[in-house]
């Protein structure tokens, strides 16, 4: 599909965040991970979600893939189904401490 923005924006944005120059980068975070991403996005890649899912270091991660929504997951179809599936990390993460 067409997307809105050119492809690999988002990573793009991790990657200006993750400063090499500063010594920080993608992965290097070790921090709990949610990704989510709708895979009928048209603005951004849902291939970018998978490649920063791939690339940080967390020992707790977890990549969403809402199959029926678009760049909004939260408010689209699978809304219901990634409010979920983030509460049911986060609750993880913190019954873990």
């Amino acid at each position: 599909p067409e997307y809105g923005y050119p492809e690999s924006v988002f990573v793009d944005f991790v990657s200006n965040i993750a400063d090499e120059e500063n010594g920080f980068t993608i992965e290097k975070i070790t921090a709990p991970v949610f990704v989510g991403h709708g895979a009928l996005d048209r603005t951004a890649n849902p291939r970018d979600a998978r490649e920063i899912f791939a690339e940080v270091n967390a020992s707790e991660r977890a990549l969403h893939i809402g199959h029926r929504s678009g760049h909004v997951v939260s408010v689209d179809h699978d809304g219901p189904e990634i409010a979920t599936a983030i509460a049911d990390f986060f609750g993880r993460q913190v019954s873990s401490d």
